[in-house]
């Protein structure tokens, strides 16, 4: 139970920083786009980048949690 809970916990934390990492990008990018610094069209194509490279950064930290779990 106690490395279950240590585990949800970490889980959680990391989580949580991720989330305002991606939030706090996606609000940088949106004021950029606001204030005319870079036009919507580039907005998307940051935005689609920026989805691709946390979907594969995810993988990459699932396979390495899974290679610490079977170890």
């Amino acid at each position: 139970m106690k490395i279950t809970r240590q585990r949800a916990f970490s889980d959680f934390l990391v989580q949580g920083l991720a989330a305002v990492a991606i939030f706090g990008t996606l609000a940088f990018m949106s004021m950029q786009a606001l204030a005319g610094a870079i036009t919507i069209g580039a907005l998307v194509m940051y935005f689609q980048g920026f989805q691709r490279a946390v979907v594969l950064l995810q993988g990459v930290l699932r396979s390495l949690a899974l290679l610490y779990e079977d170890n």
